[in-house]
């Protein structure tokens, strides 16, 4: 027979950790500079706008087998990048999480400094 009275103090627990975590996001959001802020608007509408890109790029690596698509291997996100954060094309990859979250795509895909997994 399942222990059903240890399976929702488990739920209780998934809960407090997913708020937590999603207050957190929101502070850190909410609690930004200007200059953060017009960094994330200036990378959210570069991903918004070649994300067929993107998402045709996860669609290939994962048809070979991979778990990574290498997003600087977009030559326009590459450029945006370097003119937005001046870093050769690397970003913060909080901001990428930021916009898989605000996007219902987290749950999916985790960011690395020039790169999404899954």
């Amino acid at each position: 027979m399942r222990n059903f009275e240890g399976q929702r103090v488990s739920e209780g627990a998934i809960a407090r950790a997913i708020r937590s975590v999603e207050q957190q996001s929101r502070y850190r959001i909410e609690h930004s500079s200007e200059t953060t802020r017009e960094l994330r608007r200036q990378f959210y509408q570069t991903v918004d706008r070649l994300s067929p890109q993107l998402f045709e790029g996860i669609a290939r690596a994962a048809a070979a087998g991979k778990g990574e698509f290498n997003l600087i291997s977009i030559p326009e996100f590459r450029q945006k990048c370097e003119e937005i954060f001046n870093l050769a094309g690397i970003f913060d990859p909080d901001l990428l999480n930021d916009w898989l979250y605000s996007r219902d795509l987290r749950h999916l895909f985790t960011s690395t400094e020039s790169s999404i997994r899954w």
